[in-house]
Parts: C-alpha cells; sequence; structure tokens
C-alpha cells in the first residue's frame, strides 16, 4: 500500500475528517490531562484540560472553522496545533489564576472558562472574515 492509500483507508474507516479529529483531540487529551493533574495535585486541573482540548477543540473545528481540509494529514496536523495552543493557553491561565487566587477549583474553572470563551471570540472572528 502506498502512503496515499493508507490514509485513504483510515479515513474511510473513520467516516469523515471530523471523526479523525474528535479522534486525535481525544489521543492528545488523555495524556495531556493525565499528566496535568498529576504535575499540579489538581483533578481538576486534569480534568478541565481533557474537556478543553477532547471536546472544545474538536466542536471549534466543526462550528466555527472557516476551512475544510482535503488531506487526513493535513486534519490531524491542525487538530495536533490546536490542542497544543489550547493546552497552552489553558495551563498559563491557571498559573496565572494559581499565583493571585491559590491552585485550586476556581482557578482551574476560572482557566476553562477563558480559554472556552477565547476559542468561540476567535472562532466567531474567523467565521466573519472568511
Amino acid at each position: 500500500m502506498t502512503p496515499s492509500t493508507d490514509a485513504t483507508s483510515v479515513l474511510s474507516r473513520l467516516g469523515t475528517y471530523q471523526n479523525l479529529v474528535t479522534l486525535v483531540a481525544v489521543v492528545v487529551a488523555v495524556p495531556a490531562g493525565l499528566y496535568a493533574g498529576m504535575a499540579t495535585g489538581e483533578f481538576a486541573v486534569g480534568f478541565l484540560l481533557m474537556m478543553v482540548v477532547g471536546v472544545d477543540v474538536p466542536s471549534f473545528y466543526e462550528r466555527r472553522w472557516p476551512v475544510t481540509y482535503d488531506s487526513a494529514w493535513v486534519a490531524v496536523a491542525w487538530t495536533v496545533v490546536a490542542s497544543a495552543l489550547a493546552i497552552f493557553v489553558f495551563l498559563g491561565l491557571f498559573w496565572v489564576a494559581s499565583v493571585a487566587l491559590g491552585p485550586g477549583l476556581v482557578s482551574a474553572a476560572g482557566a476553562f472558562v477563558v480559554t472556552w470563551g477565547a476559542g468561540v471570540l476567535v472562532g466567531n472572528v474567523l467565521s466573519d472574515r472568511y
């Protein structure tokens, strides 16, 4: 099998690029959330990070991203980059909130809400421009 045939075969089993984006986001979300939860000692950090990456990133792709990709590999790359950006933003906001408020559920929830809100804002701006 050639590489393009392999990608076509995988894509046909997954059905759509949206399913592929969701699968990759979940594969990134679980270890990232587990590690973040263990590193911070806060269950809420790990759980909410999994929600941001595993739920919000695929939702953003489906509802707000103005480009539909023709390649499974481009969709995978988009998902990995978007997930990394979401992880960076969430953990950065959690760190800032932890310094101001102390680590805990309030800081994690605040980071979640602001990360989600930033995604909605960026999505609205992009959908209006393209």
